[in-house]
């Protein structure tokens, strides 16, 4: 039995290994965020929901909405991804949820663990703490997010570790 679990382990590891992840610097900059557009779900320990993206032809402009459980109390969000400045290839992402959150970050594309493919990094200030919010090994089918808080010593911790689906 252990001999089948080991196999099997080390056939996800080295299936998830060879996946080839959506490179969105490739993309032309307003289409950056295209690969969000759709229907998705997430779930982890604490929280679960679904969210859709939609893109506006005339402006680019993509809007998210989130709805969902955190913990035992019922979630909204909403924010807008907004293409500013083709130049510096930065974006700007505006968000409100249904606690009384009002977010403006600044999107940028860099790496994140351990991987060479660019990805998008929101960087923000909440509540005196700073944060990262980054989307990464994206697929046509699904994506992940981890959210990042700087610590006392300037290192980034994942606070909040997040798969999306497509449905």
């Amino acid at each position: 039995m252990r001999l089948i679990f080991c196999l099997l382990v080390s056939l996800l590891s080295t299936s998830a290994s060879a996946q080839s992840f959506l490179d969105v610097t490739t993309v032309p900059y307003p289409d950056r965020f295209d690969f969000l557009i759709g229907e998705w779900q997430y779930e982890t320990s604490a929280a679960s929901g679904s969210a859709s993206y939609t893109k506006s032809e005339a402006s680019g402009v993509v809007t998210e909405h989130i709805d969902g459980i955190v913990g035992s109390q019922a979630f909204v969000g909403l924010s807008m991804f907004v293409f500013n400045d083709e130049e510096s290839e930065t974006i700007k992402q505006d968000w409100f949820d249904s606690l009384g959150n009002h977010l403006s970050n600044t999107v940028t594309f860099g790496t994140y663990d351990q991987s060479d493919v660019p990805v998008p990094i929101a960087e923000f200030t909440h509540q005196g703490n700073r944060f990262r919010h980054i989307w990464f090994e994206i697929t046509e089918d699904r994506f992940m997010t981890d959210l990042l808080m700087e610590n006392d010593s300037g290192t980034f911790v994942v606070v909040r570790h997040m798969p999306y689906v497509r449905m």
